[in-house]
């Protein structure tokens, strides 16, 4: 048997498993708190953010009725299970790799994938098939920051697959992304993605 040492630096004189442990609850509290709160049809509290009323209240935070299952991080396993515990249609993943994620996943997916302000994927695209969302990518947050990500990148994704596009859309800046992105193909039965 050959063994290798490895020696782990602390973080702020903490042990990373202990930082990781700790994101791990928040994560989980994190989501049962949102599970409980639509479960129960109530409209969750973002605190110093807002929009969590409008995402949630938004004809696009479901599908037929059914939610959507959103995770960051999870394991595929992990996902399976709150999607199914929820009665999700379908789970919207950030930070997973697309190419690592197994072909045969029960539930239709939707990536998340972070554009950086140069117009640059963070992450792999899924081979085809997967909805693939764009949104700005930001050092702290997985989402909601409303940054736009640049329209060219979404343009040349949007011209082979199906696309959601995310990050700094309002009022204004929807009709604009329609017309330079054309996030669907022209298709009878595809139905714009914003």
């Amino acid at each position: 048997m050959i063994r290798r040492t490895v020696t782990v630096r602390p973080i702020l004189g903490v042990h990373p498993g202990v930082i990781l442990a700790v994101l791990d609850i928040v994560g989980l509290a994190i989501a049962t708190y949102l599970s409980t709160v639509e479960l129960q049809g109530g409209v969750p509290v973002c605190g110093p953010i807002h929009g969590c009323e409008e995402v949630a209240r938004s004809q696009y935070s479901r599908i037929g009725g059914v939610p959507v299952a959103v995770m960051v991080d999870p394991t595929p396993d992990e996902a399976m299970a709150m999607a199914t515990r929820m009665g999700a249609a379908r789970v919207q993943l950030h930070q997973v790799d697309p190419l690592a994620w197994p072909g045969d996943f029960p539930f239709p997916v939707a990536f998340a994938i972070p554009v950086s302000d140069d117009g640059t994927l963070v992450r792999a695209l899924p081979l085809a098939g997967p909805l693939v969302m764009l949104d700005a990518a930001d050092p702290v947050y997985v989402g909601g920051t409303g940054h736009r990500i640049p329209w060219d990148t979404a343009r040349v994704v949007a011209a082979t697959r199906d696309v959601l596009l995310a990050g700094g859309l309002d009022g204004d800046s929807v009709g604009s992304a329609l017309e330079q992105v054309r996030p669907w193909f022209d298709a009878p039965e595809r139905r714009p993605s914003i």
